[in-house]
């Protein structure tokens, strides 16, 4: 109850932050509360809640950036004020590596814009740039990797399953 009543207190004068500062804080509160409960549970702040916390955030930050092929590991680390190796760590913890888990979701995201595209839809060059893949020629060889085929073979195959 003492949790809420501070939180409460703390967004009362929200309207007069602006949305980036109030986004910050907001999610400097998620930190908090994440670290509270960990203790609580005995678990130290540098333990699971935080972490899952802030793995989660770092997720959700990368697919809000999937499309810049400039997105890094250091990016996230910046944004998240913590070194490149401990943001490692946190997708190692589940088993990935950061360009592992970037990779996936652009090809994930490829996947599912080759399936909605129809005759007019974006060229496969088209969906590499907007996928964040620097060119059409790594997102070929990344795909082709990933589903054993071509995003072309892949986008035929799939028109011809749905009767276009």
């Amino acid at each position: 109850r003492r949790l809420g009543e501070i939180i409460h207190q703390h967004f009362t004068f929200a309207p007069d932050i602006d949305t980036p500062e109030l986004f910050r804080m907001k999610s400097h509160m998620l930190d908090l509360i994440a670290m509270t409960v960990g203790r609580l549970q005995a678990v130290e702040a540098t333990g699971s809640a935080y972490r899952a916390s802030l793995l989660h955030r770092m997720k959700a930050f990368v697919e809000e950036r999937l499309h810049d092929p400039r997105l890094d590991i250091r990016a996230v680390a910046d944004k998240f004020r913590v070194s490149p190796r401990y943001v490692s760590q946190l997708f190692r913890d589940e088993a990935t590596t950061f360009n592992g888990f970037t990779r996936q979701r652009r090809l994930e995201r490829c996947r599912r814009l080759l399936e909605l595209s129809r005759a007019n839809g974006p060229s496969i060059g088209e969906i590499a740039l907007i996928a964040g893949f620097g060119s059409q020629a790594y997102l070929n060889k990344a795909f082709k990797k990933a589903f054993g085929m071509t995003p072309g073979a892949y986008r035929r195959d799939f028109k011809r399953r749905a009767g276009d």
